[in-house]
């Protein structure tokens, strides 16, 4: 029978050497799928800024505020914000902006949200939640908009 004592220093050798290997691996794995740290973030935030350029242009929107996230927190999504003249009909805007997000080259992505409000009534909007990961959803998308862009 061979005993170890947990408090041996053989052990806590052995241990500190395989959380370090974890950790070392662990790290190059996520290198490996991202590329190098924020290099991806500034293109995808380029063309975040692009569809919040092009969704500002339009003549019944005042304001526009568009993000790509792809973090622990907000996985592979696009969120739009957009503030509408008094008034205007909401469908066009999110019809818009969802055809401009789908077919950009933000990658990856999973989900999209859309969120319109009317400048002088805040409790007047309409929001959109789109999610890519359900077939349903995604066909649609691809119906509507065509293929996305590789």
């Amino acid at each position: 029978m061979v005993r170890t004592r947990l408090g041996s220093r053989p052990f806590g050798v052995l241990a500190a050497f395989v959380v370090a290997l974890l950790a070392l691996v662990g790290n190059a794995a996520c290198m490996h799928a991202k590329g190098k740290p924020g290099s991806d973030q500034k293109v995808m935030d380029s063309i975040a800024m692009q569809i919040q350029t092009t969704l500002a242009q339009r003549s019944d929107v005042v304001d526009a505020d568009a993000r790509y996230q792809n973090n622990l927190s907000a996985s592979e999504r696009a969120d739009v914000s957009v503030k509408v003249k008094p008034g205007s009909d909401f469908e066009p805007v999110i019809d818009d902006t969802t055809r401009l997000i789908w077919r950009s080259k933000l990658y990856p992505l999973s989900s999209i949200n859309i969120g319109v409000v009317d400048a002088e009534n805040l409790q007047r909007g309409e929001t959109r939640h789109i999610n890519l990961l359900d077939k349903n959803d995604r066909a649609q998308m691809e119906t509507r908009y065509g293929p996305r862009p590789k």
